[in-house]
């Protein structure tokens, strides 16, 4: 094709622009590699977080990281001088740790990350009289899940005034995987860092079993001990590197705090529900009592962590928690919307459950004033009233099948309530609603006492009641 004059001066003015255009975002990406980076992790947010697909998908590099593996190790070592520095400064100075940003290794076992005194009942540093909580994500080697849960979590915070005083964020590490430490040094103006280093191998009991559990039980033992014991602080809330957060996340653990200071039956607050899937939820202000330790997001306060500490398990923290040896007759707060979602289809467990029964939960995206919230009724002895009211005021269904096709006039004013009789009989219901059947200890997901909330399609209340307790 023959060119004319004219189009050559207009080719080469257009090759010109372009390159003039990619110097630009070149030299802007070598000067501000932290800002495009922080952009990709939201970019990663919304890929992770999408529907999962109908062929589970094995973990690899699901987000790549713009940095080379040079910079990465570069971020990496960065991190670990400043560990280093850290650790000098409390050794000559014993320096404010909440001056600090990068601390020293730890171990579930060993001294204190600070220098502290484990036994003092004091708030470390000028967290004291400021601090509601401490907000740790855990992660281990999965830095593109981190970098889009930690994002979120810090947009997150920010809307909630003096969040960085009230709620002073940390990572804490299981090793020291170097894409993870990069993402920390690139948030480490708004976090702190935790990194747990077992003082001795850490070993599973028999082959069939997996090392990871008793690595992730030994790393909770860690956190809960140097934030509790060692930093001082009140109330810490527990978050994961695969979770997403609503946007009153901080406003409603800000409000259930006192009820979970002022209640002894109580053992934790938290912000998932088992069965939170659209459809089975509608009331965004409802927070609700469960026998059950959901995990996902949680708040416990200093007092039930020293009543829990010299007996920390092994390993499989969680569903020891669930045990009525340990649970004693304390309860968790648990809301009727959830205020996390979860992405993390790859990970420790390797996706048991996640497409049918973690997925499909919807965290909530309307943000609720919830200090115009009467929260009073979750008191224990007020609560057990109010569900017994509840109990003695609905409409006994033969099924079902009845419950779900009926409309909300058709309920009694405490809604539809379908009786069961032990785990096989709750199996066949919760299969039929889509829900978890297991139960973990002596408690089906989610239950108080056994009976198990939810709501019709119409957004009647529907409550699973085990058949001993219609005997109001």
């Amino acid at each position: 094709m023959k060119v004319t004059g004219r189009a050559a001066v207009a080719i080469v003015a257009l090759v010109f622009a372009a390159t003039q255009s990619w110097l630009t975002r070149f030299k802007r990406t070598k000067t501000d590699a932290k800002s495009l980076h922080i952009a990709i992790e939201s970019n990663a947010c919304a890929f992770l977080s999408r529907p999962p697909p109908a062929a589970p998908l094995r973990h690899r590099r699901l987000v790549r990281d713009p940095l080379s593996p040079e910079e990465v190790n570069g971020e990496a070592a960065a991190l670990r001088q400043e560990q280093r520095r850290t650790a000098e400064r409390l050794s000559s100075s014993g320096a404010d740790p909440a001056q600090l940003r990068a601390f020293p290794k730890g171990s579930s076992d060993g001294a204190c990350v600070n220098g502290a005194d484990p036994d003092s009942k004091a708030t470390s540093g000028t967290w004291a009289g400021m601090a509601e909580a401490a907000v740790v994500m855990v992660t281990f080697d999965r830095a593109d899940y981190l970098g889009c849960a930690l994002q979120d979590l810090l947009a997150v915070r920010a809307r909630f005034p003096n969040a960085g005083e009230l709620y002073p964020a940390f990572v804490s590490q299981d090793g020291d995987a170097a894409g993870v430490q990069a993402v920390v040094r690139r948030h480490l103006d708004r976090v702190r860092y935790l990194e747990h280093a077992p003082d001795r191998p850490i070993r599973a009991p028999s082959a069939r079993e997996k090392v990871a559990y008793y690595r992730i039980a030994q790393h909770y033992k860690f956190l809960l001990k140097t934030l509790f014991d060692c930093f001082g602080f009140p109330r810490v809330i527990v978050v994961e590197d695969d979770m997403r957060f609503a946007p009153d996340f901080f406003a409603y653990f800000d409000a259930l705090a006192p009820v979970l200071d002022e209640d002894s039956s109580l053992l934790c607050a938290s912000a998932w529900n088992d069965n939170g899937m659209p459809g089975l939820v509608s009331e965004p202000t409802a927070v609700e009592r469960s026998d059950f330790f959901p995990g996902l997001g949680w708040m416990t306060t200093r007092s039930v962590w020293r009543g829990l500490r010299g007996r920390w398990p092994a390993g499989y923290w969680d569903d020891w928690l669930r045990t009525p040896e340990v649970r004693q007759g304390r309860q968790c707060l648990r809301p009727e919307v959830a205020r996390t979602s979860n992405f993390g289809r790859a990970g420790s467990s390797e996706g048991q459950y996640f497409d049918a029964y973690i997925a499909p939960i919807q965290r909530a995206a309307v943000e609720v004033n919830w200090g115009g919230v009467d929260l009073e009724y979750l008191v224990k002895d007020a609560y057990e009233a109010r569900m017994q009211s509840k109990i003695a005021a609905g409409k006994v269904v033969e099924s079902l099948d009845d419950a779900l096709a009926a409309l909300p006039e058709e309920a009694g004013a405490g809604g539809f309530i379908v009786a069961y009789e032990g785990q096989e009989e709750y199996s066949v219901l919760a299969r039929r609603l889509k829900i978890l059947p297991e139960f973990k200890g002596d408690a089906p997901r989610v239950a108080y006492a056994g009976i198990v909330m939810l709501r019709t399609p119409y957004g009647a209340p529907l409550l699973l009641v085990p058949r001993s307790r219609l005997a109001y």
